[in-house]
């Protein structure tokens, strides 16, 4: 009778073991990077509601200042446009981190109604200092708090 050789027989013990070794770690790689990725969406999805959260405070707040505005005397309207514009810059720099985290367009709130609004501040300031009337640019300035307002509360 001949004997067969281990080549004839196929692949050695030792090299099917390598591969069954090698196969596992595969599949333990995948496994781990597909945790992995459910992780990071599931942080994703954490910053974005602060991110969102942030905004609508921001927004609130210089909505609930631009409402006091008329209400007020001359002493506190440049506090509380001060007040505005630093919630606007906040707005702002939270849209910039939206669109630098998410990509190009990616904006919480939308940016033209911020700078419209930060015009309107500028306004509100350069009349305040010549002692004009500042009916219409705080009427403008309600008005785009508001379209601010309504557009963060329809975030999700």
């Amino acid at each position: 009778m001949y004997r067969s050789t281990l080549r004839a027989q196929g692949i050695s013990r030792k090299t099917r073991d390598m591969m069954l070794i090698l196969l596992g770690l595969l599949l333990v790689g995948n496994i781990v990077q597909f945790a992995l990725g459910l992780s990071s969406t599931g942080r994703d999805a954490q910053l974005r509601n602060v991110l969102v959260s942030r905004v609508k405070s921001d927004v609130s707040n210089a909505l609930n200042i631009s409402s006091q505005l008329s209400r007020t005397g001359g002493s506190n309207t440049q506090r509380f446009l001060g007040e505005i514009r630093q919630y606007l810059y906040g707005a702002t720099q939270l849209n910039e981190m939206t669109n630098s985290l998410y990509g190009n367009g990616q904006m919480l709130v939308p940016q033209t109604t911020i700078d419209n609004a930060i015009r309107a501040v500028d306004e509100c300031e350069s009349r305040r200092q010549e002692g004009l009337a500042l009916d219409t640019p705080l009427t403008e300035l309600w008005q785009l708090m508001n379209e601010l307002a309504m557009a963060a509360e329809a975030l999700s």
